[in-house]
């Protein structure tokens, strides 16, 4: 590699003697150019859009697509309801405020589910309640249980898992009282 002759002092060696030098970005090499308004005539305009340019079509449209997919999934998807308090109270009435493991608490659930199921009865609000949590597996009820330690007594711990209990003041909370007014 020869360097040029007459070349500025930031020009990069030349591959073959003779050939026209080349310059060094104005940026040194940086991947990101800074705003400099040596460059912004070059591009068209400022470098960096601002934030008060109007939003283009492409925007627009997909507001519209977003809005669309919003209100198409509102007709599909069921309508969640304050699941926590549902699930506590159903806990609290199918275990008669009892000490009750996880495990087996979900496989009663899981066996009504099924009987109901089978003979066209209406499924008990203990599974209706476990659905609306997305609760799908006797772990799953566990970790719930664990989550939500201020609606439950924590018991001793057995080959089954850990003992729990309904805390009354969960229950209490979740009985809705008519205004005095």
């Amino acid at each position: 590699m020869v360097k040029s002759e007459g070349a500025t002092p930031g020009a990069i060696l030349s591959a073959t003697p003779g050939a026209t030098p080349r310059q060094r970005p104005v940026n040194e090499g940086a991947t990101h150019t800074p705003y400099t308004p040596s460059v912004a005539p070059a591009l068209g305009g400022g470098v960096h859009a601002s934030n008060d340019a109007p939003k283009c079509q492409c925007d627009a449209r997909l507001e519209r697509i977003e809005a669309m997919l919003a209100q198409l999934a509102g007709h599909l998807l069921p309508k969640p309801e304050p699941s926590t308090r549902r699930l506590v109270r159903a806990i609290h009435d199918a275990t008669a405020g009892d000490w009750f493991v996880a495990g087996d608490l979900w496989r009663m659930a899981e066996a009504e589910r099924v009987q109901a199921q089978s003979s066209g009865d209406e499924v008990s609000e203990l599974s209706n309640a476990l659905g609306a949590a997305c609760i799908t597996s006797a772990h799953g009820l566990g970790r719930w249980i664990t989550a939500e330690a201020w609606a439950f007594k924590r018991g001793g711990v057995e080959r089954g898992g850990v003992q729990w209990r309904v805390a009354v003041s969960a229950v209490s909370e979740t009985v809705e009282t008519a205004s005095p007014i």
